[in-house]
């Protein structure tokens, strides 16, 4: 019998290609929330406001962190930092 790769792609776990990022970092932790909130706020003073857009700021403090802000908890996170810096 012959198998395909794409009949064997379906057959491993999602969990294995999902960011290292995910399974390490805690968003309860407080050393992480204060890193982020931090660099967020660094950005904002960096960034012409006019041309900011969350998803701009989440994507450079997700490149100085190494981290995914796009997950849900970091990105309420971030778009809280905006709103008060604003």
């Amino acid at each position: 019998m012959f198998f395909s790769p794409l009949c064997l792609q379906r057959e491993v776990p999602n969990t294995l290609f999902k960011p290292v990022t995910q399974h390490c970092v805690k968003t309860e932790d407080a050393q992480t929330k204060t890193r982020i909130e931090e660099t967020v706020l660094k950005i904002l003073h960096e960034l012409n406001i006019e041309e900011a857009t969350k998803s701009k700021i989440r994507k450079q403090a997700s490149i100085e962190l190494y981290l995914n802000l796009y997950q849900p908890p970091f990105k309420a996170l971030v778009s809280k930092c905006s709103k008060l810096f604003l």
